[in-house]
């Protein structure tokens, strides 16, 4: 895929997670799932 690791691209989605956590007033919290999955969880501030 594109020549980044799936690391690498976590990091990017982090970043891209976090900006718009950040427009919508919410926090989040993030975790790999045993099965792989990248699970994110919005909450109302």
């Amino acid at each position: 895929m594109l020549g980044i690791t799936y690391e690498e691209y976590l990091e990017c989605s982090f970043g891209i997670i976090s900006t718009l956590a950040q427009h919508m007033n919410t926090s989040f919290s993030h975790k790999i799932t045993d099965e792989i999955w990248y699970e994110v969880t919005f909450k109302a501030k």
